[in-house]
């Protein structure tokens, strides 16, 4: 006989009276915690939405890849590596070679905790949406991946709030069995033909704790990354990524010359790279000095690329510190 399993945790029933929190109550409740800093929380469902083509599902996979492995993404640490399903709605032919891609160009080994169901699920149908939930929670997955949601409705109108909030409350049922109910759901989906608003029911978008937007360019591998909800917490600012080709495929990075960076600005890359990649947050009085750039320049550099989504300015016990989330060339 095989091992049992114990079932996916089925909501418990109770009063009304017996669900109202008190203040302690409140406090106790966890705080918003990343799976990717800055773009993935846990016990969260995400919505990554953009035009055809605009390198949406490259940047599922690639955050699906960071989190089976831990690698950070553009420079943001991955606060917890769990398993990840990722359900290829689409087909599966060409991931392997998307995968292979990023494997060699990031120097990094292809996670075993990455698994992928090569075929719709349809999140409107309950048996079919228990046969996920059981395998979430068998498998402890910690991110599950719907890549599309509109393959994932199959005879569903997009456009009906009735149908787009069934297929909701199933995000939301396959993220509670994840483990330790803690993981998230992450479900790509496209813009509507003006290419800004997501497509279909508004429903979507109100029902998702958090919605990032590819902004695609018409006429280069560019796109432009931007967080338009966050249920806890701050949007963030957008960030220039594009696609580049790597090893038959392609690869996410960040859009350096895109965004018109300066000499100066140059600089200072060249010295995170050089002088602190192994390290966290460096104290910024020291990069100014390592940079031997005037100080008027130097802080007008590190401004604009703090603007740009390249570092994060904060504050600890040394004072203002930096560090460079854009990620660099393998």
């Amino acid at each position: 006989m095989g091992v049992l399993i114990a079932p996916p945790p089925q909501p418990t029933r109770r009063g009304f009276a017996e669900q109202v929190l008190t203040l302690d109550e409140l406090r106790a409740l966890p705080g918003p915690e990343p799976l990717i800093e800055d773009t993935i929380d846990r016990r969260t469902v995400t919505v990554l939405a953009g035009p055809w083509a605009s390198g949406k599902s490259f940047l599922a996979l690639d955050w699906s890849l960071c989190i089976a492995s831990g690698k950070p993404w553009q420079g943001r640490p991955v606060q917890h590596t769990g398993t990840v399903l990722y359900i290829a709605a689409e087909g599966a032919y060409g991931l392997a070679a998307r995968m292979e891609a990023w494997s060699a160009a990031w120097r990094c080994a292809l996670p075993e905790g990455l698994l992928v169901f090569p075929k719709p699920v349809n999140l409107t149908n309950s048996v079919a949406v228990a046969e996920v939930i059981a395998y979430v929670w068998e498998h402890r997955v910690t991110l599950v991946v719907i890549d599309t949601l509109a393959r994932c409705m199959s005879g569903a109108d997009e456009n009906s709030s009735r149908d787009m909030g069934i297929a909701i409350e199933a995000l939301y049922a396959v993220r509670h069995a994840t483990a330790e109910e803690s993981g998230a759901v992450l479900a790509v989906h496209h813009t509507g033909k003006d290419r800004t608003t997501v497509r279909g029911s508004s429903a979507l978008e109100a029902g998702a704790d958090s919605v990032w937007q590819v902004e695609a360019s018409t006429e280069s591998a560019q796109f432009k990354l931007g967080r338009t909800k966050r249920k806890d917490g701050p949007r963030g600012l957008p960030l220039s990524l594009k696609l580049s080709e790597r090893s038959g495929s392609c690869i996410v990075e960040h859009s350096h010359g895109g965004m018109g960076m300066t000499g100066s600005e140059e600089v200072i890359q060249s010295h995170f790279n050089s002088h602190f990649s192994e390290y966290g947050p460096v104290a910024v009085s020291l990069l100014r000095t390592v940079t031997g750039l005037p100080e008027t320049t130097f802080y007008r550099a590190l401004n604009s690329l703090a603007s740009k989504g390249l570092v994060r300015l904060e504050k600890d016990g040394r004072g203002r510190v930096a560090q460079w989330i854009g990620g660099r060339s393998p």
